[in-house]
């Protein structure tokens, strides 16, 4: 991602804090990602050894959409560590 020109009237060190907030919450949500993923993942299980079964497919689909998400958070970091 090529870095974005500092516009008029904008402050560098402005950005760089957005850049710096942004970093921490991409971390805050790829943590909580994790943590969801896991706590998705004994809610299947459980959900099997019940036979619940319909209910374990929807969680499944659920933990892939949120290892997809996990994905894309990578990704940003990525992106903005290449941005400034």
């Amino acid at each position: 991602m090529k870095q974005r020109e500092i516009k008029q009237g904008e402050n560098k060190e402005d950005l760089s804090l957005v850049v710096k907030r942004f970093s921490v919450w991409l971390s805050y949500w790829d943590s909580n990602n994790d943590e969801n993923i896991i706590q998705m993942e004994a809610w299947k299980e459980m959900l099997d050894e019940q036979e619940l079964l319909e209910l374990s497919r929807a969680i499944e689909k659920m933990i892939f959409h949120m290892k997809s998400t996990k994905l894309h958070l990578l990704l940003a970091k990525e992106d903005l560590k290449n941005s400034v």
